[in-house]
C-alpha cells in the first residue's frame, strides 16, 4: 500500500518529500493503531464488530482521499493517509485473527498460512494493476486505484455481513 501511496502521490505533483511522508504517516498511524485497537480487540473478544467499523471508516477515508489528493491539501491528505493507516494495518492482522478462529477444527497455522498466501496475492495484483495504471498515464490513474480498493472493501464487507459468527 505504501508503494502505491508514492505513486499516487507523485502522479499528483506532490513533491518527492511529501510521498516519503505520506507512507511513513500511514505506517505510524498503522502502529498507533495496532497498539489501541488490538488492545480492544483482546478485551472485548469482539472482532466482526470492530473489522465492520473499520473497513466502514476506511471506505470513508478512502472517498476523503478521493476529494481532497490535490496538491493545495497536502496537510490534509497526511492526516487521512495517517488515518487509513490507522485503520488499515491493525485490519490486517484482527481478519487473520478471526479468520483463524473461524476456521477452527482446521489447524490455526494451515488456515491462517491460507489467509496470508490469499492476502499476498490481492496485493501483489493491486499494486501491479495500480502501478501499471499510474505509470502509464491513464487517466484518472490514481483515482482508479483508490476506487479499486474501495470496490475490493465493499465486495469483502458483503461477504462478512454474511458470515455466521459462532465462536
Amino acid at each position: 500500500m505504501v508503494t502505491v501511496i508514492g505513486d499516487i502521490s507523485i502522479r499528483d505533483h506532490y513533491p518527492l518529500s511529501a510521498a516519503y511522508m505520506f507512507g511513513s504517516l500511514f505506517i505510524t498511524g498503522g502502529i498507533v493503531g495496532a497498539i489501541v485497537i488490538g488492545n480492544q480487540v483482546q478485551k472485548t473478544k469482539n472482532f466482526s464488530y470492530t473489522i465492520l467499523s473499520l473497513v466502514c471508516l476506511s471506505c470513508s477515508i478512502l472517498l476523503g482521499l478521493l476529494v481532497f489528493l490535490k496538491k493545495d491539501f497536502e496537510w490534509f491528505s497526511g492526516i487521512l493517509f495517517t488515518a487509513l493507516g490507522f485503520c488499515l494495518l491493525p485490519l490486517y492482522a484482527i481478519s487473520v485473527d478471526f479468520g483463524a478462529e473461524l476456521t477452527f477444527p482446521l489447524a490455526q497455522s494451515f488456515s491462517t498460512g491460507i489467509i496470508v498466501l490469499f492476502g499476498q496475492i490481492f496485493s501483489v495484483i493491486y499494486i501491479t494493476s495500480s502501478t501499471y495504471y499510474i505509470q502509464n498515464d491513464i487517466k484518472d490513474g490514481p483515482n482508479s486505484c483508490i476506487t479499486l480498493l474501495g470496490i475490493s472493501m465493499f465486495v469483502c464487507l458483503f461477504f462478512f455481513v454474511c458470515l455466521d459468527e459462532d465462536l
